[in-house]
């Protein structure tokens, strides 16, 4: 989380939620496409990392 406020600071929430949500997709397209449960993993925690993003972004834009 520290480093996302960090970078929502300086470059703002557009752009951050924008590459989110970008990560989001991919991932879900990784899933529909997974062969393997690995590849289901990574598809698995790269849609966290994104969901991830665009939630500290949103509850930091609502503390301010």
């Amino acid at each position: 989380m520290p480093v996302n406020g960090w970078l929502v600071d300086r470059f703002g929430p557009t752009p951050f939620v924008a590459v989110a949500g970008v990560l989001v997709g991919a991932s879900w397209m990784l899933s529909a496409h997974a062969a393997t449960l690995p590849m289901l993993y990574a598809a698995s925690i790269l849609g966290g990392i994104g969901a991830g993003c665009v939630y500290g972004t949103m509850v930091g834009s609502a503390v301010k």
